[in-house]
């Protein structure tokens, strides 16, 4: 007999977002990787980072795919959609609705996203046992910096959805909020998603 030694979701890295909104906010959905050991209440919801599959426990998405599909969660190009389709809650369906290619790891694009959500998320040593996984560039913690990065992940997800600066202008317009960071995002967008 083989001993199974039960495992909790808890113990895994996951991938959470943000349950409670409005499409007034001025982010609909926001995500992140939340490290082993952090325990959740109401208003976060998450992916199943580990499955028992009869014998074995298996992870659905690697670590790399993880932090490519929070990137794409954080962008404004996957925003817009859901501003459009939610009121007060973003609840499972929603987001298995979203247009989300599957991670590439021969694709550039899909590789960048991945590693710059990981610069902006990797910053502390919770994070240690993932990035001896994944090479993480280098942390980033200057809010200037995360700001660009931030944009360069925005102008990444742009192109992946093969969008015009036309149609990049009309999303950022929908986010609307008096606030000086948020401004300074959508600017470097438009920078950044005009060198690709």
């Amino acid at each position: 007999n083989i001993q199974i030694i039960p495992k909790l979701d808890s113990d895994e890295y996951r991938l959470v977002w943000r349950s409670i909104t409005n499409s007034t906010n001025e982010r609909t959905l926001i995500s992140t990787i939340l490290h082993p050991n952090v325990y959740l209440g109401n208003s976060l919801n998450y992916l199943n980072p580990i499955k028992f599959d009869g014998t074995r426990y298996i992870k659905p998405l690697s670590d790399e795919e993880t932090f490519y599909l929070c990137g794409i969660f954080n962008s404004f190009s996957l925003d817009f959609i859901l501003r459009h389709k939610v009121s007060t809650n973003i609840n499972i369906f929603y987001l298995l609705d979203l247009p989300i290619p599957k991670y590439d790891k021969n694709n550039v694009l899909h590789k960048k996203i991945m590693e710059y959500t990981m610069m902006l998320i990797c910053t502390t040593n919770e994070y240690e046992k993932i990035k001896k996984n994944i090479l993480v560039l280098k942390p980033i913690n200057n809010l200037e910096q995360r700001i660009i990065i931030q944009a360069k992940i925005n102008a990444l997800c742009a192109k992946i959805y093969g969008l015009t600066n036309t149609d990049v202008h009309i999303i950022l317009e929908n986010f609307t909020v008096n606030n000086s960071n948020l401004k300074k995002l959508k600017e470097i967008t438009i920078e950044e998603y005009s060198k690709l």
